[in-house]
């Protein structure tokens, strides 16, 4: 004694069973505030971009449009895709990065002991890189007398300092944007590398290039205490055993030259200082002069 009832109902999709994926786009970073934004739109869709707040769409329906006005930093849009039986049915979010600051280049110090030889520095870990995807240095210029200095584009230097090499150089760098070139700044590369330490005697290199950068065969005792050893007197000689300097008293001042005051060979020359009030009286080695 009761009663029932039903009905069927029949769906069909005009969608061929799946749905296209909305695509907007790769990712971008642009230089400047306005972007072209390129999405897919298949057939039998409509689509919509929405922009991040105060970014102009020049025309939101079309795949193809410009917008204006991005932020500095990451603007995020969403191009949604619909049809005529389902709005709004995928989107997709594309990153535009809007760069419009420099990194920031900090001055770079270093020291190092006397005669290095070949030092690796890396500038990027002293300078600032936010807001700034990817940077690239390059040295600007290279100190006279300093040798070999590069750099790769990751800020990583080398220098390869002369042989028995002390002083201080200094050079300039430039920190890029890698996407967006124009964005530079610069700073300065400072390098000291110590005085030899000459008090078990002088140095066995002398560098007399003009670049007042051990120039000169330098005896400590004589730096210090003229007075001591005002008696003092030196001959120096080439590897044939031909003296080519003497002086008493001598004044720290051999500079590489001979006899008529033209410059010497490069090359290995022999000394002995005569000190009367030393034990033993005398000091006698090697310098070689390099230019």
């Amino acid at each position: 004694f009761g009663c029932s009832s039903s009905d069927t109902v029949q769906v069909a999709s005009n969608t061929g069973g799946k749905l296209a994926a909305a695509n907007a786009g790769d990712d971008q970073i642009v230089c400047t505030e306005a972007v072209l934004l390129s999405a897919d739109q298949p057939d039998g869709t409509s689509g919509r971009w929405t922009a991040p707040a105060g970014v102009l769409v020049d025309n939101a329906a079309m795949p193809e449009a410009e917008a204006t006005g991005l932020a500095p930093g990451e603007n995020l849009f969403v191009w949604t895709l619909s049809n005529a039986l389902c709005p709004d049915y995928d989107s997709d979010t594309l990153s535009v990065f809007f760069e419009n600051k420099s990194p920031d280049a900090v001055d770079y110090f270093e020291t190092a002991a006397y005669d290095p030889g070949t030092l690796v520095l890396f500038l990027l870990n002293n300078d600032q890189l936010s807001g700034t995807p990817a940077a690239e240095a390059r040295l600007l210029n290279t100190p006279a007398g300093g040798g070999n200095w590069s750099m790769s584009p990751d800020g990583r230097l080398t220098v390869q300092l002369p042989a028995y090499f002390s002083g201080n150089l200094e050079a300039r760098y430039a920190l890029c944007s890698a996407n967006c070139p124009a964005l530079c700044d610069t700073a300065t590369i400072r390098l000291e590398v110590a005085e030899p330490d000459m008090s078990d005697g002088p140095p066995n290199v002398i560098r007399p290039n003009g670049d007042g950068l051990n120039e000169r065969l330098i005896f400590q005792q004589l730096e210090t205490r003229p007075q001591d050893f005002a008696g003092n007197s030196i001959v120096i000689f080439n590897r044939w055993g031909q003296q080519v300097f003497e002086a008493k008293p001598y004044l720290n001042n051999w500079d590489g030259r001979g006899p008529n005051g033209a410059p010497l060979p490069e090359g290995a020359y022999y000394y002995l200082l005569q000190l009367p009030s030393e034990m033993p009286p005398y000091i006698r080695g090697t310098v070689t002069v390099l230019r």
